[in-house]
């Protein structure tokens, strides 16, 4: 762990590199910040101890929205540098809130991504349907009657969005 006598905020900005694809910027990500009482030969005082990693993100926006930016996705560029910090170091730091709230984001990814810009509801929600039945399989579990209901409730959406084209 990391020790200092100024509380870190939980992003830092230290760099802004220009570069051909857009910008790099250079951060520390900092969490588990406690104050501890340090005691030596000067007598004790307060710190600060925390862990932290440093790294490089791309970002493709204007130089004068990065600050913005950051402040808006500052809880998932958290959880990606504790993903990283929990790589370079072979040890678990994601609580299980963050890894349940980081798989959340990577579905809504892979949606967001899978869909085209013009696709209606009923394209989203076929998308998710079919995401939510592979994790489903993957899992091994067996559908509950709440899940049936609601999985054949999005079919029929599906089937209406489809009819309405």
């Amino acid at each position: 762990m990391t020790r200092s006598t100024i509380k870190p905020e939980p992003l830092r900005l230290w760099r802004v590199e220009v570069t051909d694809e857009g910008l790099r910027l250079h951060l520390s990500a900092h969490w588990n910040v406690t104050q501890i009482t340090v005691e030596d030969d000067s007598g004790s005082r307060q710190e600060w101890q925390y862990d932290q990693i440093r790294f490089v993100l791309p970002y493709e926006g204007a130089r004068d929205g990065v600050e913005t930016w950051l402040a808006a996705q500052e809880t998932r560029i958290l959880l990606i540098a504790k993903t990283l910090w929990e790589a370079k170091h072979n040890a678990p730091t994601l609580t299980a809130d963050e890894s349940k709230q980081l798989a959340d984001y990577v579905t809504q990814e892979r949606i967001r991504t899978a869909m085209h810009p013009l696709a209606g509801a009923g394209e989203e929600i076929k998308a998710l349907r079919e995401e939510i039945k592979a994790l489903r399989q993957l899992a091994g579990g067996t559908a509950t009657s709440d899940f049936q209901r609601l999985d054949d409730f999005a079919e029929q959406i599906v089937a209406a969005s489809v009819l309405s084209k």
